[in-house]
């Protein structure tokens, strides 16, 4: 019986959604979405900063393979939801956001 359990346990671990989610009003936002699509539910962020990286790509699996620089658009985005509430920043990477990160509370804008 207790094997029963033990996989409608993990057959329910797995059907649960996203790690980590944000909820802005009814909508949720998480990773993978689009910034236009996280633009669209949550509003205009506080603040945008925004910069380019550069990654190294190998093109083969081998280590000592020729390898590339490649540059990658991040945007990091702050929403503030006001003082009884967590900030938010979030990480976009070419466009996709690929991170949420809870800060402390907001703040009341003047």
């Amino acid at each position: 019986m207790s094997t029963v359990v033990m996989l409608m346990t993990l057959l329910l671990m797995l059907s649960v959604g996203p790690a980590y989610a944000l909820r802005c009003s009814s909508k949720i936002v998480s990773e993978g979405d689009h910034k236009m699509s996280v633009r669209l539910k949550c509003g205009e962020p506080e603040a945008i900063e925004e910069r380019v990286i550069y990654r190294t790509i190998h093109l083969t699996d081998h280590p000592h393979s020729d390898k590339i620089e490649v540059p990658i658009a991040i945007e990091e985005w702050l929403y503030n939801f006001g003082p009884r509430r967590l900030m938010h920043q979030l990480w976009f990477e070419n466009g996709k956001l690929v991170e949420i990160r809870s800060l402390g509370y907001g703040y009341i804008t003047p």
